[in-house]
């Protein structure tokens, strides 16, 4: 009898470390595929982040000969159609007139530092917004003439299993990140319109507007980016433009983020725009028009 108990103690013994044993290597064998999951996605999201960077670099390092003296918005404007990107020039006078003398081959990176030398208050790059690479020459210093436009958010959820419960986790809506998203690419629609070749060269007579402001308040106002096809308020980063309201003569009105963004493409620009916050504040802006220098016979 007692030798009958001391086995059954053994086999329930060995049963239990088998046991034991087998849920330790489905452990190892779970963890060693997160831990490999985690590797991949970290490889993914450092590839993503270094695309723009090669693409950039690509075009920086294309060469070719060049024999150019005249208007620097011209000669950008031509290596653009060139590389086949897209051309944005803003706060920068693009009639200064540069020499460029290379009878060897060079790279776009070296004439864009070549630009930069004789220019010295202009900064010439590739920015990558939203799809699409453009070639920007504008004003040393100055802030990018869009930000970059929010991306659809992403997100991996809880993993809930059988006979289980979860705390649920506070997102975003879908209707919030719909709005968000519209508004974008409402910004983004005005964006590319203005900085299109095609249009830029059909406006190439009309002239871009001049605004200044005509109240105390500003309401946040950074910037104001003027193309002879649209203008752009830019607003300090806390402000949310959404929540602005907009009065005033438009072809079309998106806002954004902090940005207002004012198409005037087949119309005059706004001679007034009127702009309310939240607490009822105002900022006008109005056309500045210039005086004519010249007299007037008598």
């Amino acid at each position: 009898m007692i030798l009958l108990v001391f086995l059954l103690v053994c086999l329930l013994y060995t049963r239990r470390n088998i046991e034991v044993s087998r849920l330790w290597e489905i452990k190892m064998r779970f963890l060693g595929k997160t831990l490999i999951a985690g590797m991949v996605g970290l490889f993914i999201q450092t590839s993503a982040l270094a695309t723009d960077d090669t693409q950039i670099s690509r075009y920086e390092q294309a060469k070719l000969r060049l024999s150019y003296e005249g208007e620097v918005g011209s000669l950008l404007q031509q290596l653009s159609q060139r590389l086949k990107v897209g051309f944005i020039a803003y706060d920068v006078d693009t009639t200064r007139k540069v020499s460029i003398q290379n009878s060897a081959e060079t790279s776009i990176k070296s004439i864009n530092e070549q630009i930069g030398k004789q220019l010295s208050d202009t900064d010439v790059r590739f920015e990558k917004i939203g799809e699409r690479l453009f070639m920007v020459i504008s004003a040393k210093g100055v802030e990018p003439l869009l930000k970059a436009l929010p991306q659809k958010e992403q997100f991996v959820g809880d993993i809930i299993f059988d006979g289980e419960q979860t705390i649920p986790q506070s997102a975003p809506t879908e209707e919030s990140s719909t709005s968000q998203s519209s508004s974008a690419a409402k910004v983004q629609h005005i964006f590319s319109i203005a900085t299109d070749k095609d249009n830029i060269a059909a406006a190439k007579n009309k002239k871009a507007p001049q605004y200044k402001t005509v109240t105390k308040d500003n309401l946040g106002l950074k910037n104001i980016r003027v193309t002879p096809l649209a203008t752009f308020l830019i607003f300090d980063s806390q402000v949310d433009a959404e929540k602005l309201t907009v009065k005033g003569n438009f072809e079309e009105l998106a806002q954004g983020e902090n940005i207002v963004a004012i198409l005037h493409q087949k119309s005059d620009a706004p001679a007034k725009i009127e702009i309310a916050n939240e607490q009822g504040k105002k900022l006008i802006l109005e056309v500045h028009k210039v005086a004519s220098s010249k007299k007037s016979k008598k």
